[in-house]
């Protein structure tokens, strides 16, 4: 690792927000609503017409989505939905997530796109896989992600990174889609 990188815990670098648990009985036609594991997907945050709503009595002001905060499913039945995440490209306001979800918050809103590559390598996923598993259920515990070490750059170097990323992955998606 270069000299000018540090190794940090996850800990010191983001604040880890539990969702808001409801029963079905709690459900609205309006009111806030509830991001569950559906709508993570592809390191994406996704809306959909059938979105749940609950009581504006729910309503927590740290719960609520912002922008460059990454959204991970934390607990599932499923080995292959743990541990997946979304990034925030936008707040989305009158929106909690619900209880099987975890707002992971960046401490500096400089490292969220940094941050984000990082939860989406295949390190972090195998890392969590391992980690929470369950006999029935999948539980990613707080501990497991403020435990996890993260080699840190410099912010340019992060940027330069994150540039490199995204440009790959944008090839690589173009080169898809052609093919579709």
């Amino acid at each position: 690792m270069p000299n000018n990188w540090s190794v940090v815990r996850m800990e010191d670098l983001v604040d880890i927000i539990s969702g808001v648990s409801y029963n079905k009985s709690d459900i609205r036609p309006s009111g806030i609503k509830i991001l569950r594991g559906g709508n993570i997907n592809n390191g994406k945050i996704v809306e959909f017409q059938d979105d749940v709503y609950i009581d504006r009595m729910y309503t927590n002001p740290q719960n609520t989505v912002k922008l460059g905060d990454i959204v991970l499913v934390a607990s599932t039945g499923s080995a292959t939905l743990i541990g997946k995440t979304g990034f925030a490209e936008k707040s989305y306001l009158d929106t909690q997530i619900g209880a099987f979800l975890r707002i992971i918050r960046p401490k500096s809103s400089l490292i969220s796109k940094y941050l984000n590559i990082i939860f989406l390598s295949q390190a972090f996923k195998n890392y969590i896989t391992e980690t929470s598993k369950g006999t029935n259920i999948n539980n990613v515990k707080n501990s497991y992600i403020e435990s996890y070490i993260v080699p840190l750059p410099p912010l340019k170097e992060q940027e330069r990174i994150v540039e490199k990323i995204t440009h790959i992955n944008d090839s690589i998606n173009s080169i898809l889609e052609l093919s579709d």
